[in-house]
């Protein structure tokens, strides 16, 4: 699995596992060079149920895809695991999106759990960096990581997949907050 299928896959089979999941994501000299960019990312993530060799920055939640005209209800489905206090969420992480992906971002941009988000506090790496291909879903949730590290707020990403037409939906919280919801 590549992107947040890798995430979703480790959490599905690997959720007792005291290993770590180093996920990289790379893209060098893109084929098209239009609004495109260069980024090297490199997260170690680690299962806050097992792993205690390393103090974490923040928590990643399960993330949930979305396959076109349902990225709603995928954005529900990631907020169920996660304890937000209503209006809490600051920022909005966009990455790796095809044009339509983005049109329907815009649609369900006010609804829950996004209501109370600024649209000044919508963050696309696409449009500010360039699309960061494979990468760009690794950059969102490093840029997201430290922003909830620093502000100690709750921040929610949706990116896009290289290998499947989904939109993925996931948090980060701030370590403060370190609990998820079980089902």
């Amino acid at each position: 699995s590549s992107g947040l299928g890798g995430i979703a896959h480790w959490l599905d089979h690997r959720i007792k596992d005291e290993s770590m999941l180093l996920a990289v994501g790379l893209q060098v000299d893109p084929v098209v060079s239009n609004n495109t960019a260069e980024a090297a990312v490199a997260l170690l993530l680690g299962n806050r149920l097992t792993q205690e060799a390393l103090e974490p920055l923040a928590l990643l939640h399960r993330p949930d895809a979305s396959p076109p005209g349902e990225l709603s209800e995928g954005m529900n489905m990631a907020a169920w695991n996660v304890p937000l206090e209503e209006n809490i969420l600051k920022n909005l992480w966009l990455a790796g999106m095809t044009s339509e992906q983005r049109a329907e971002v815009i649609a369900c941009q006010n609804s829950h759990p996004a209501q109370s988000i600024e649209n000044e506090s919508v963050i696309s790496l696409d449009m500010s960096m360039g699309h960061a291909g494979a990468a760009a879903p690794w950059l969102a949730i490093a840029a997201a990581t430290e922003i909830a590290r620093q502000t100690q707020s709750p921040q929610m990403i949706i990116c896009g997949d290289t290998t499947q037409n989904v939109l993925w939906s996931t948090f980060i919280t701030p370590i403060a907050s370190r609990q998820e919801m079980d089902p």
